[in-house]
Order: structure tokens, then sequence, then C-alpha cells
């Protein structure tokens, strides 16, 4: 059971996906899962602004 809470308490502070988390002081909608951002890219043709 402690492995257990461990390992999500782990995976909330390395923001990975594999527990859906929950805040339930604001309401009892799950937390979105929001990856982060690691490298970037150029814009393809059609999402250059003109």
């Amino acid at each position: 059971m402690k492995e257990a809470i461990e390992d999500i308490k782990s995976g909330h502070k390395k923001n990975e996906s594999k527990y859906q988390y929950y805040r339930f002081d604001e309401s009892h909608i799950p937390i979105t899962h929001t990856y982060t951002r690691t490298e970037n890219y150029p814009l393809r043709p059609n999402q250059q602004r003109q």
C-alpha cells in the first residue's frame, strides 16, 4: 500500500498521465493532464500567419 501511494505521489510530481487526479477543494472534476512541451518545431505552411 505504501508503494502504491508513493507511486501516485511520484507520478503527480513528474506530470505523468498514469493516474487521473482530482481536486476536491474546488470541485469534483478531474484535473486535465497537460504534457510538457520539450521541443519547438517550425510551423507548417497552413499554420503561418498571412
